[in-house]
């Protein structure tokens, strides 16, 4: 969700009828470095309170604050955060991407800076650790791509059975969007291949080839031959692949296991 920052998942390259780009830091390192969608306030010693609003997301390695400032890139802040109990930690950070209002205007991300923490302290390193530990032990979150309403109801049924929580998307197309809004908070996306518009194939080939999100798990689930099926799993293709005809409580644990909960 940034305007300045080197590396973004641009998956518009074809079908220009879609006209979506994934504009969020992408890649192996940042998914492992995985952001969290939080709400904290924060402020910083060179600007008033009134001129910031509170965070969107925070990694162990850096945060994206809300505001409508735009201080040049490489700008060093001191930042005061605090968290949900009420710690407050204090650490140097430096600004490494600005969107400027005039970049998120109709956009779905929102005006404001991205900083990287800046030599924290070790106090500061264990109590954002822990913290995100907390985050991360909440419950996935699967996107099911399918264009039939009673298969995505029964399988957020039975995903919601093993403690996970679902979106939905009907096409290729609306899947890409749930990704511009929701990169960092999607743990798996369950696909399907044969829908109108933007197929599997199509945002299989957009996410993977185009935009180079390797380390998001995506797994196919179709009634297509099991054949074909095996010819979409791979390192740059799809993580597993299910069938439709397999039953409901196999889906759903198969899925468990990508996740590796």
């Amino acid at each position: 969700m940034t305007a300045q920052s080197p590396t973004q998942l641009d998956v518009s390259n074809e079908l220009p009828s879609t006209n979506v780009k994934l504009l969020a830091p992408t890649g192996p390192a940042l998914r492992r470095n995985r952001r969290f969608g939080v709400a904290l306030n924060v402020s910083f010693d060179e600007f008033p309170s009134r001129a910031v609003q509170r965070t969107t997301n925070i990694s162990k390695s850096g945060v994206f604050v809300k505001t409508g400032l735009s201080p040049p890139l490489h700008t060093r802040l001191n930042l005061r955060l605090t968290l949900p109990s009420g710690n407050q930690l204090t650490t140097a950070v430096e600004v490494m991407h600005v969107v400027t209002p005039e970049q998120a205007d109709g956009k779905p991300y929102a005006p404001g800076c991205g900083l990287r923490f800046d030599h924290p302290t070790p106090e500061f390193r264990r109590q954002l650790s822990s913290y995100i530990t907390d985050l991360q032990s909440g419950y996935p979150r699967v996107l099911i791509v399918d264009d039939d309403e009673d298969f995505r109801a029964a399988l957020a049924d039975g995903l919601g059975v093993l403690g996970m929580t679902t979106d939905f998307a009907e096409s290729g197309e609306d899947a890409l969007q749930k990704l511009v809004e929701n990169l960092f908070q999607i743990d798996l996306v369950l696909l399907d291949i044969r829908m109108p518009g933007l197929d599997g194939r199509g945002f299989l080939h957009r996410v993977r080839q185009l935009g180079g999100e390797l380390d998001l798990p995506i797994v196919i689930l179709s009634a297509a031959p099991r054949a074909e099926l095996q010819s979409l799993k791979g390192p740059h293709a799809a993580n597993d692949v299910l069938s439709k005809n397999d039953p409901l409580e196999e889906i759903a644990a198969r899925v468990k296991d990508v996740l590796g909960r």
